[in-house]
Formats: C-alpha cells, structure tokens, sequence
C-alpha cells in the first residue's frame, strides 16, 4: 500500500520558528511517517478548515491514504463567540490588513482578542475578559468541537476511504490554559472519535510538561528529535 499522509495542526506539528528568531530545531514527527507525507501545520494555528481546505484545492491529484490531526488547543479562538473568520482563529495578526492568512510569526503581532493570548499573557487585558471567557466556557469548547466536525466531514467528503488519526500533544504548564482546555481533549475529543470512527492518540504524557521534565524539548514546549520520534513512533503503530 503506497502511503499519502496529510499532516495538520499547530506548531507542534510543523517546527519552525520562534517570535524570537530562535529555530524549534526544525523537528516534527512527520519527518518520521512512512512514505509521502503533506506537513500543512502551522505555528500559531486553531481548529479551522482553511489551510486544510487550500491544501485540498491545490492538490487535487494527490489520493490522501491517511489524515493526521494534531488537534490544536481550543483556546486558539477568538474571544467574540460569533466571530467565524479564519484569521481570527490564529494566535497572532498580520500587521498589513490585506494579509488574510498568517504564515507562523513573520510580519505579524500578538492578537489580543484570542482567548490563548488572554490566557497566557498577563499585560493582555486579561483581567478585563477572564470572567467572559469562563462564563462562556462551554460555549467556546461546543464551538471547538463544531470546528473539528467541519474539518473531519470536509476531509471525508473529498476522500471518502480515508483513515483519520487525531492527536493530542497539550500545553500542561500554565494554570489558566490548563483550567480552560481541562478535560476537552480527554473526554469531550474522545466522545467525539468514538461515534465517528477515528482513531484518537491520547497519551497522558504527549503533553509539554512531561517531554519538557524528561528532556526532550526545545524550548520547554515543543518536543526536540527523541522527541518526535517518540510521537512517530506511536502514530505508526495505527496507520
């Protein structure tokens, strides 16, 4: 069986580089999957269908065997619970308003009405929303959860004999991250695997505390070579 693997997600998925200018090493497990293997994954990234979208227009010759999903946090929304566009989905902001699409981190600025940078950024206006965004918890969770089913029924409308493999590799060392994102990936993106068919990847240690503890990051978050090819390993074992 010949292999044609699409990988998407955040920046654990594709490694490139920091706001800093400092490499992620360039590691990622897709450098690790058998065959021919798309690395659409992008820094900064949350659950919308954009990029997979552009990938599958621009690709049409290519019969995807296998779809990865490094499932980005679903905190990387933004904090206006009916605000549906793409970009604000990601983490930063293109600086020019024409730009619609942000590549990683170049020509781009924190967006301070993301739900992740509220979370994690103290200067942030933190203070001023951080009632909202929990008063609204399981909304913006409800909301996630619709965005990974427009996603897995985009893919299987286009491939219908495809294998879906979902992944979850977690921020665990920030308290209001964690607080947010708690139990969504293990009970909520589970549920949703179970009634769907896919195959879902949950190790309680694909997480940044526990590859940072045992030294295997880059940067205390972002997995390092041992790293990905731990991950790789394991998402070999279901493709």
């Amino acid at each position: 069986m010949m292999y044609n693997i699409l990988c998407a997600g955040c920046s654990f998925t594709k490694c490139e580089r920091l706001p800093t200018g400092n490499t992620f090493g360039g590691y990622s497990y897709a450098n690790h999957l058998p065959e021919f293997v798309y690395n659409i994954g992008e820094a900064g990234a949350g659950i919308t269908k954009h990029l997979i979208e552009k990938f599958v227009q621009e690709n049409k010759d290519i019969d995807l065997t296998h779809f990865i999903y490094q499932v980005p946090s679903p905190a990387r929304q933004p904090l206006d619970i009916n605000e549906n566009a793409p970009e604000c989905f990601h983490i930063r902001e293109a600086v020019e308003d024409e730009r619609k699409i942000i590549h990683g981190y170049k020509n781009s600025i924190l967006n301070k009405k993301n739900i992740w940078n509220l979370l994690i950024e103290n200067k942030i206006l933190r203070s001023k929303h951080i009632t909202e965004i929990f008063t609204n918890h399981e909304k913006y969770l409800d909301k996630a959860m619709n965005n990974v089913d427009i996603n897995v029924k985009f893919i299987r409308e286009n491939y219908p004999g495809i294998k879906i493999i979902f992944l979850r590799y977690e921020i665990t060392t920030i308290p209001l991250l964690s607080a947010f994102c708690k139990d969504w990936y293990k009970n909520n993106l589970s549920e949703y695997c179970m009634k769907n068919d896919i195959t879902y990847i949950y190790e309680e240690d694909f997480n940044s505390k526990w590859f940072n503890k045992n030294g295997m990051t880059t940067d205390q978050t972002h997995p390092d070579g041992e790293g990905v090819k731990i991950i790789a390993d394991k998402i070999k074992i279901y493709i």
